[in-house]
């Protein structure tokens, strides 16, 4: 009820109104296994025979003090690739360089599990955007590493990365494939895999575990939010306040009067403790 209120409160989108493209919704519509399996043949174009998911919305952490990442799909087939799929909405400046980090935070995840760098699985980071990250028309955009002077020479590291545009206008990817995009764009239902995406989004609506779990969620990104902006605000008071104290003892110096007594001042005016009014006047900062 707390995270309804502040949703509210904030203009949150509410559970009712998720769709496929929010990646909430998205992670969990592919806990389907009929549906993510069916998504990634269709990215990847080719069978896959199975898949296990390695964790749902699966968060990564490099280090302690290192910023970490939450998954929407993480899984692997049958043959150990790995699959990151990622909901993108809203344009955003640095697509290119979050796909490298979560292309590294998968082989760090594989390396702490024991799996020596030589036998590091393929892999790959699909993101699914709700805009052309490119800005070339395509639906499709897929990226692996070549040799710059001989592009019929592959590196051979085992990755890869994909990114998918809703907005595409060229003619590059399947019917198929096409049709799910749209759904994605213009909410339109031309297949029967589009159409069963859509029942799994009617389902995932009626879950009310998951509509708790969405407005938790909600209400404590909401609570971050504000105590990382009444931090920045005390900070900005307390830089301020600083700045207002030097200015007042440059005036005070300017006017040829003694330390002690702007020391004084400092502690009788400003309520300062002597240690920290001496600290000032000593071009120190106010502890």
């Amino acid at each position: 009820m707390k995270g309804e209120l502040l949703c509210m409160a904030r203009k949150c989108k509410s559970y009712e109104e998720l769709e496929l493209s929010d990646d909430f919704m998205f992670a969990k519509v592919m806990q389907n296994k009929d549906l993510c399996k069916e998504l990634l043949e269709l990215i990847m174009g080719f069978p896959i025979a199975d898949i296990v998911y390695l964790e749902e919305q699966k968060t990564l952490d490099v280090a302690a003090n290192a910023k970490s990442v939450r998954m929407d799909v993480y899984a692997a087939d049958e043959n150990q690739t790995i699959y990151d799929i990622e909901m993108q909405t809203g344009k955003k400046k640095h697509l290119p360089k979050r796909s490298r980090y979560y292309q590294g935070i998968i082989d760090i995840d594989e390396t702490d599990k024991g799996i020596e760098y030589q036998s590091l699985n393929k892999s790959y980071v699909i993101f699914i955007c709700t805009f052309d990250p490119f800005d070339a028309g395509r639906h499709i955009y897929s990226f692996e590493n070549r040799c710059i002077q001989d592009l019929n020479l592959e590196l051979g590291d085992g990755t890869g990365k994909i990114f998918l545009s809703a907005v595409g206008r060229q003619n590059d990817v399947s019917a198929e494939m096409k049709a799910f995009l749209e759904y994605l764009s213009k909410k339109t239902i031309e297949t029967d895999f589009v159409h069963r995406l859509d029942r799994e989004v009617q389902r995932v609506r009626d879950n009310q575990k998951w509509r708790k779990e969405y407005m938790q969620r909600q209400s404590d990104w909401i609570e971050d939010r504000e105590e990382a902006k009444e931090e920045g605000l005390a900070e900005g008071i307390e830089a301020g306040k600083l700045e207002m104290l030097n200015r007042f003892i440059k005036g005070m110096k300017a006017k040829n009067i003694s330390e002690t007594e702007i020391k004084n001042n400092l502690m009788d005016i400003f309520a300062l403790p002597e240690e920290e009014a001496e600290n000032l006047l000593q071009g120190g900062k106010k502890q």
